[in-house]
């Protein structure tokens, strides 16, 4: 059996720079791997992709993103086994702009790279990652990342961001197409410097983000959700360095100077939501 832990991660900035012909928008965005994990283990045996959680809310059929990307691994390296049995201790939120779909899946490909002996290198399972999913290229190899184009452009960032930082999502989920959709129809938005992101990221200055980051989707979810503002609300009064939605949402995360301060803000959220996390950078 192959276990593979896999990685929430958080935007530190998210920036549309224009859209392909295809309709797909381009973005420019820094992201962060965090310790926030959910569990895979892998093994084989019978005669076709099984998917096991424990989570309802998890799809275990052919809609699952995990068996997209074994069936895209298997085909890739033209192995006929299918008897392929996948467990998901899932304790990242759904459909949180956390990308624990993505990390699943890319751990479904690094982990079944190991059981059938190293086939592919890291850079292909890039390759067959982006066509499950984009934030899937990231999380092969995590940690700190510039991810441009669809997201499948990236480049590894040195990160020195030592921070607690306070994961909390509302009881509710979003649309990331609505929200990309929405976002085309605003007339004015303030972009991040994302050269000065990548500075304040190196530098381990979690106070700078405050002036130079942004999330330009965070202002189409909150305009429809006011817990966006609350959450960052609450996280700022409880000294939060810099607070911001990750993703499209809705989940809001802040970086604090100190343990201290990060456990006040989680026991404060946990008013609103039962999924909030206190964590740090993987990176």
């Amino acid at each position: 059996m192959i276990d593979e832990k896999c990685p929430a991660k958080i935007n530190l900035s998210l920036d549309i720079v224009g859209r392909r012909e295809d309709g797909y928008h381009l973005v420019d965005m820094i992201m962060l791997s965090v310790g926030l994990c959910d569990n895979l283990y892998i093994s084989r045996g019978g005669d076709e992709i099984v998917i096991e959680c424990g989570n309802e809310s998890v799809p275990l059929g052919k809609d699952n993103i995990c068996y997209k990307a074994a069936e895209r691994f298997l085909e890739a390296a033209d192995i006929a086994e299918r008897g392929i049995l996948i467990k998901i201790d899932k304790k990242i939120p759904i459909g949180a702009g956390l990308a624990g779909g993505s990390a699943d899946a890319a751990g479904v490909l690094r982990g079944l790279n190991r059981l059938f002996g190293n086939v592919f290198t890291p850079e292909k399972l890039k390759e067959l990652g982006a066509a499950v999913g984009a934030d899937v290229p990231f999380c092969i190899d995590g940690g700190c990342a510039r991810a441009e184009g669809i997201g499948e452009i990236l480049t590894p960032l040195v990160c020195g961001l030592k921070n607690p930082i306070v994961i909390a999502k509302p009881e509710f989920e979003v649309s990331t197409a609505q929200v990309y959709k929405d976002y085309d129809g605003l007339t004015e938005v303030t972009h991040p410097n994302t050269e000065a992101v990548i500075r304040a990221v190196s530098e381990g200055s979690a106070a700078r983000l405050r002036e130079c980051t942004k999330n330009v989707l965070e202002d189409v979810t909150a305009q429809k959700h006011g817990e966006i503002d609350e959450y960052k609300s609450v996280m700022d009064g409880c000294g939060a360095l810099f607070s911001m939605m990750s993703g499209s949402g809705p989940s809001v995360f802040g970086l604090f100077a100190g343990e201290a301060d990060a456990v006040k803000a989680e026991e404060m959220l946990r008013h609103s939501t039962n999924e909030v996390f206190v964590t740090s950078a993987r990176c």
